[in-house]
């Protein structure tokens, strides 16, 4: 499998705070490699620093051949990094066609037609479709984003970041707020999803991390204290204390 991403001890201080200490990290095409922890832990940040929304401190980031430590988030996105957020950010007037049509032009490039509607643009409105239906929106196309529930958003947000063709995909708790049957949906799109890009999957469900995952990192205090295979973390003492319980018994 090729390495889509690589980070080689990556920090990042607030003030006092060690909220990402000396991370290293390998994300590979055809494997989700979950990142777990408390809250606090510094996950988030580490889907900033990857993602280019925050400037880590020091280390270095890769995508692929290039060095983008530097980089910031709108061309890490030309190189194939995709990304969802703990917290939703959609336009929520907007349809759930016109949210995943106005992803699409934004990483096919714009037309200069202003005349031209995108609704009426063959190509846009079957990748659209495709995105939809990738996802289990088909049936919810004219609605208003605001009008969804919170594990639709969850889904919308999604299907836009798989707009691009990413190569490589930062998902901050997508589980948040999915029923059962929405999670068992989100399951098989990351499953069918990994056969082309390479995940980071940060979440608290455990059962969809245990579903899914390929390897797992816990992190405690901005630190990786384990990482390695969904069994190897089951059965790691010091994960089970830092995370999955003190006997971790559910899990084992």
């Amino acid at each position: 499998m090729s390495v889509e991403l690589e980070a080689r001890g990556i920090s990042r201080r607030f003030g006092g705070i060690h909220a990402v200490a000396d991370i290293d990290l390998c994300l590979e095409k055809g494997k989700i490699h979950a990142v777990i922890g408390p809250n606090g832990a510094g996950k988030t940040t580490l889907v900033g620093l990857l993602a280019g929304s925050l400037t880590a401190d020091k280390g270095e980031i890769r995508l692929g051949q290039c060095d983008a430590t530097l980089l910031p988030v709108h061309e890490r996105v030309k190189l194939g990094l995709g990304r969802t957020f703990q917290i939703t950010s959609l336009f929520g007037e907007l349809s759930v066609f016109e949210s995943i049509a106005i992803a699409v032009q934004g990483y096919q490039g714009h037309s200069f037609r202003f005349w031209a509607p995108a609704n009426r643009k063959s190509a846009l409105i079957e990748r659209v479709h495709e995105l939809a239906h990738d996802v289990g929106l088909d049936h919810e196309l004219d609605a208003q984003a605001e009008a969804l529930s919170h594990g639709k958003h969850r889904l919308l947000e999604i299907a836009m970041a798989l707009a691009g063709f990413p190569s490589i995909l930062l998902l901050d708790e997508p589980a948040a707020g999915l029923g059962a049957e929405e999670t068992q949906n989100l399951i098989a799109i990351l499953n069918r999803v990994k056969s082309d890009a390479a995940l980071l999957l940060v979440e608290h469900d455990m059962d969809v991390v245990f579903s899914v995952a390929d390897e797992v990192t816990v992190m405690v205090d901005g630190a990786v204290i384990a990482t390695g295979s969904p069994d190897h973390i089951r059965n790691n003492q010091r994960a089970q204390q830092a995370y999955l319980g003190e006997s971790g018994s559910e899990y084992a």
